[in-house]
């Protein structure tokens, strides 16, 4: 008898999320996707779609930097992937907003067990 991680891991982010309450803030995570193709425009459109989230911020750590993909300055945010019940499509392009900072999605991963998004953001000169 083993032990059930896919369901152990979930519990034990959302136990982690209460317990660093003091660390965890809330942000505007703004969605954008492509419409379908519409032939009386001749083009496709985008919506955009805004969900308030709690996130985790932190620098990234100088391992990580690589000068090109990942820079000095980039923020790594953490979010429950259950706070994004109607994003399927991630995109680079997304925009996050904590406070009055802009920061753009550049990377981002879902932990091995899908329960957070891991997430490197570049602050949006505004």
């Amino acid at each position: 008898m083993g032990i059930d991680l896919n369901g152990l891991i979930p519990t034990l982010v959302s136990v982690g999320y209460d317990l660093a309450s003091d660390i965890v803030v809330s942000a505007s995570y703004a969605h954008t996707s492509a419409t379908a193709y519409d032939p009386s425009t001749g083009g496709a459109g985008a919506t955009t779609q805004t969900d308030t989230v709690d996130v985790i911020t932190s620098p990234v750590s100088e391992m990580v930097i690589d000068g090109d993909r990942v820079k000095a300055g980039d923020m790594q945010i953490v979010i429950r992937k259950t706070e994004f019940a109607n994003v399927t499509d991630w995109m680079k392009d997304d925009k996050i907003t904590i406070g009055v900072d802009v920061w753009q999605v550049v990377e981002f991963k879902v932990d091995p067990t899908d329960s957070v998004m891991i997430i490197i953001a570049r602050k949006v000169n505004v």
